[in-house]
């Protein structure tokens, strides 16, 4: 891996405009490891591109150290943030290596290192619009092969990278996603905020994601109508996205009306409330790069039920019990399964524990750091 800087520091800018966005994987990682990533190398200057009007002034003060300077980038379309925004800012801060999340800018005056958490859209196409499908397939290959540094977060994700655009696996790193324990994790805490919405601790199903047709609600919830009465609640946390029209169309259908409750705005706390008070977490989604939620429920002391598909049996591992998504009945097996057996919805929670510990922010960040130091010629930390 060849070494690049232009100077006695080298400056690194880091494109955060995620952190301003719709809450999803990507937002949650570059919040997660970035903040680490900077306190681990202070012989790094780090530019943070970010829209400083919609910025969380937690943010700030995360983010804020000597050796970093947040740059306001105002909020736009990828377009033009890739191909105006972005190439004039590190022009103008000299950067020597940007580092975006999925694609970089075709026209750069710097090195590039990217993470790529997925390209679900090449093998799973159905889920993405036509537009989306030929912008990525040809901006995500040009951004793989010419980046300096790759990274990704799943084995699974990883070895699909290689396979498209034909790098060789030992090119791409693995940062995996991980669960920040001091914020997800069992107990009590939060109830209160749980029963503000009229939700008994451990009376309710939850899944957590956006409102689109890969995240596969209406199988989740044809499972669910089938549950006998009385049956617990389900609660959907998540932000409206494309096709969310339909998931409120089969609550009419299923006449599941007064047993939901939709939430799309869950702010850190009452998330891990309501993670920490679910009965059980079921996330029976079609297609993931990584899945988050996976983790953050088991960190939270909550048995899991999630799919059979792409990268979820490599982050459940054996701790949940893993289904077939395209069969609304499989998912209301596991589900009855956990409910009528309280042994096996405790070793679950067990497991799931033992399981969300392999999953580091912070060993994830040492990796990052590993690979910025053999980079830039940088020694360890002194």
């Amino acid at each position: 891996m060849s070494k690049r800087s232009a100077g006695p520091r080298p400056r690194v800018a880091i494109d955060l405009h995620s952190l301003d966005s719709i809450y999803q994987g990507s937002r949650t990682y570059c919040l997660e490891i970035f903040s680490r990533l900077i306190r681990r190398i202070p012989e790094i200057d780090f530019i943070l591109l970010v829209d400083t009007n919609a910025w969380d002034p937690l943010n700030v003060q995360t983010f804020s150290a000597p050796h970093v300077t947040i740059v306001h980038m105002p909020h736009t379309n990828s377009i033009r943030r890739l191909a105006v925004q972005i190439p004039a800012l590190v022009k103008q801060h000299r950067i020597d290596l940007l580092h975006t999340q999925y694609i970089s800018p075709l026209t750069l005056s710097a090195r590039t290192a990217v993470t790529m958490h997925d390209v679900l859209f090449e093998d799973y196409p159905q889920y993405f619009g036509r537009f989306m499908r030929l912008r990525s397939k040809a901006l995500y290959r040009i951004s793989a092969l010419r980046a300096d540094l790759l990274f990704s977060v799943s084995d699974y994700s990883r070895q699909a990278i290689a396979s498209h655009y034909r790098i060789p696996i030992q090119k791409i790193g693995m940062t995996p996603n991980g669960v920040d324990r001091n914020h997800f994790f069992p107990g009590r805490d939060g109830q209160s905020e749980v029963d503000q919405l009229g939700l008994a601790s451990g009376s309710y199903l939850l899944t957590v994601g956006r409102l689109e047709p890969r995240k596969n609600h209406i199988g989740l919830l044809k499972a669910f109508a089938r549950l006998p009465e009385p049956r617990p609640r389900l609660v959907i946390v998540g932000q409206q996205d494309f096709g969310f029209e339909h998931i409120y169309a089969a609550v009419e259908t299923l006449s599941l009306q007064q047993d939901t409750l939709f939430i799309q705005s869950a702010d850190a706390s009452l998330l891990a409330a309501l993670y920490r008070h679910a009965r059980l977490f079921v996330y029976p989604t079609f297609a993931e790069g990584f899945g988050i939620p996976v983790l953050e429920a088991m960190a939270s002391g909550v048995p899991v039920i999630t799919s059979n598909t792409t990268s979820l049996p490599e982050i459940a591992g054996t701790a949940a019990r893993i289904v077939d998504p395209t069969g609304p009945d499989k998912i209301l097996h596991a589900i009855q399964a956990v409910l009528h057996d309280p042994h096996l919805s405790a070793r679950m929670v067990q497991d799931g524990l033992a399981q969300a510990e392999r999953f580091s922010w912070d060993a994830s960040a040492a990796t990052l750091e590993a690979s910025y130091r053999a980079y830039f010629g940088l020694t360890g930390p002194s």
